[in-house]
């Protein structure tokens, strides 16, 4: 109405509006294609990094390649993908913090420890593992989340140990490795950390112990590794990744353990087990195969199945039982479950050998250490909560309790994943 009273006024005044407007308009219309109505928040994520060894952080040296303390740090800090390097170096001298790239809408500020002498992971054990886990607990108040840097030999069992030790657990710890070290040009080993810090800055509370390689995200105790040769090493048989880094971030959220439901905190179950043997059901097997354990975990044939015409190694399986060892029948099969269904696997359980599911070799021999190490000479309970899935290690019979459960958790991560649809669509 004003323009209209004003252009009466003055003819040449109206024509000059009519063209700044136009301009105007069209000016904002090439603005906003270009730059969406995108909320200008910045979500802040502490991520721990702890560098153990590995291939990953190995470089060149005289004697091939070797693990470098120290070199990490200096790669990642250095490194465009990984560091913002204007906001690293403004704020280094505070606390040695080193600023992701924004992804979306979210950032991870990241430190990184390392073990004193960093290990070839096929040098991993009880003691390593518990030194992994102090470094979640000491900081555990300080950080959102958690990475480890880890070699890819031992990945499978220090993902299941971790996921037993680590109870009461509210934050994401996701393990990383790589096929190629940092050191070469060509390397997988930056893009599994890239995609680590991307999902613990947008998920940082998923309550589960993961393992992030080839664009994927694992439940840490459903992996194995199924090749040396190859970028995309692991696979989960018997359980589909939690999500997978493509153009978007497609995520099964619906698979995301529940928060614990106790009022306790944060703990770490630090002993275990050392005393945990692997018999291997082959048709050369003796009786000197068979060694005396406080838990053995058979490997077994099939639906787990093992010979029927060798008396002596049953009667050993069968003493065993009865002197309290703790016996687990796990298929060697990858894909399936252990069940009683032909008579050469059903003999088993009569003598009291335990069903592991369809959980993986790597995650009975861990839990199986867990377990011993936490309830002791407790044979009964260890065998009523080896039967449990603890921390989403194997499918819940149907007949058992439900595993999966609607939960504020999953409402989060669910909400998040809604937010961030609308981040990609603009990218």
């Amino acid at each position: 109405l004003l323009f209209a009273q004003l252009g009466h006024r003055n003819n040449q005044f109206r024509i000059k509006m009519k063209g700044i407007l136009l301009v105007l308009f069209f000016a904002g219309l090439v603005v906003g294609f270009k730059k969406p109505r995108i909320s200008s928040t910045i979500f802040t994520r502490r991520v721990l990094i702890i560098y153990t060894g590995g291939t990953l952080g190995m470089e060149e040296t005289d004697h091939g390649l070797e693990p470098t303390k120290g070199y990490i740090e200096d790669y990642m800090k250095s490194h465009e993908q990984m560091s913002d390097i204007n906001e690293t170096m403004k704020h280094w001298d505070k606390g040695n913090w080193i600023y992701s790239p924004i992804f979306q809408n979210s950032r991870a500020i990241y430190k990184i420890a390392e073990f004193e002498v960093p290990i070839d992971s096929s040098n991993v054990n009880t003691d390593k593992w518990n030194l992994m886990a102090k470094y979640i607990s000491d900081n555990y108040d300080e950080f959102d989340s958690f990475m480890i840097l880890h070699g890819t030999d031992t990945l499978a069992y220090t993902a299941s140990m971790l996921s037993f030790m680590l109870e009461n657990l509210e934050k994401a710890v996701v393990l990383t490795a790589a096929q190629i070290p940092l050191a070469y040009p060509r390397n997988d080993a930056q893009n599994n950390i890239i995609a680590s810090l991307e999902y613990l800055a947008k998920f940082p509370d998923i309550p589960e112990v993961m393992v992030c390689f080839n664009n994927m995200l694992f439940r840490g105790n459903r992996i194995y590794k199924y090749a040396n040769n190859k970028l995309d090493a692991f696979h989960t048989p018997d359980f589909p990744p939690l999500a997978q880094s493509g153009i978007n971030i497609y995520n099964d959220f619906g698979m995301v353990l529940d928060s614990p439901k106790t009022n306790e905190t944060f703990r770490v179950q630090t002993k275990l087990e050392k005393d945990v043997k692997l018999l291997y059901v082959q048709p050369f097997i003796t009786e000197a195969d068979f060694k005396q354990a406080k838990g053995i975990v058979l490997y077994s044939y099939g639906a787990g199945n093992m010979m029927t015409n060798n008396p002596r190694i049953k009667e050993l399986i069968k003493k065993a039982c009865l002197q309290g060892t703790i016996i687990v029948n796990v298929s060697q099969c990858r894909n399936g479950m252990v069940s009683p269904t032909y008579a050469t696997g059903s003999f088993l359980y009569k003598y009291g050998v335990i069903s592991a599911y369809d959980m993986t070799v790597e995650a009975a021999l861990t839990k199986l250490s867990y377990l011993l190490g936490k309830y002791g000479d407790n044979t009964e309970l260890i065998k009523k909560q080896f039967q449990i899935a603890l921390r989403g290690e194997m499918t819940q019979p149907k007949d058992e309790l439900p595993l999966y459960q609607e939960s504020e958790v999953l409402n989060r991560l669910n909400s998040q994943a809604q937010i961030q649809i609308g981040f990609d669509y603009f990218i």
